[in-house]
């Protein structure tokens, strides 16, 4: 059993719109090349979490949906206290009521990536308001002080990790990158 201080976090609603995506020009490759492709932004209709990043032709390709607040003090809280694992919901549009969940977020632009159903994801619009129950800020388990966590949903972290009898605690590893 994994004992955290859910019991003592705030959970508050963020709110921003499915953001339209930005604009590079062209951009010089690692083979010399001026090229000009696909970005950061909007709904991303082929590209999905869990999708091969590495096949595609884009650079800096968010997956799923991009989310942003047009109020910079807004869009910070926003970027600050949603969490992976955080439940999204559309409360806009012709896929009001759909629920989704934060799968990141991307420093740069500022964007919460929100995975949705298929089915959602081809009806939701630029422009539809997702509200997010932010919850994860300030989490810790009990059984270790040396442990930060951050950016995480209490709930999907119990989902993750386990603890063993001798007190290790134990994360999956999807996959390793060599350095390059």
């Amino acid at each position: 059993m994994i004992n955290m201080n859910e019991d003592k976090l705030v959970k508050q609603s963020v709110i921003g719109k499915i953001h339209s995506p930005l604009g590079k020009r062209y951009r010089l490759s690692s083979d010399g090349m001026l090229k000009m492709l696909p970005s950061f932004g909007g709904i991303t209709y082929n590209f999905s979490l869990g999708d091969n990043a590495f096949s595609l032709a884009g650079d800096h390709v968010e997956p799923d949906v991009s989310v942003r607040n047009e109020n910079r003090e807004e869009n910070e809280a926003l970027n600050m206290l949603a969490c992976i694992g955080n439940e999204a919901n559309v409360i806009t549009g012709e896929m009001k009521g759909s629920k989704g969940y934060v799968i990141g977020k991307h420093g740069v632009v500022d964007h919460v990536l929100v995975w949705f159903q298929k089915e959602v994801v081809k009806n939701l619009s630029i422009n539809d308001v997702i509200q997010i129950k932010a919850v994860g800020q300030g989490l810790t388990l009990d059984l270790s002080k040396e442990i930060k966590l951050m950016n995480i949903d209490p709930y999907l972290l119990k989902k993750i990790i386990s603890v063993r009898s001798d007190g290790i605690i134990e994360v999956p590893i999807a996959c390793e990158l060599p350095s390059v």
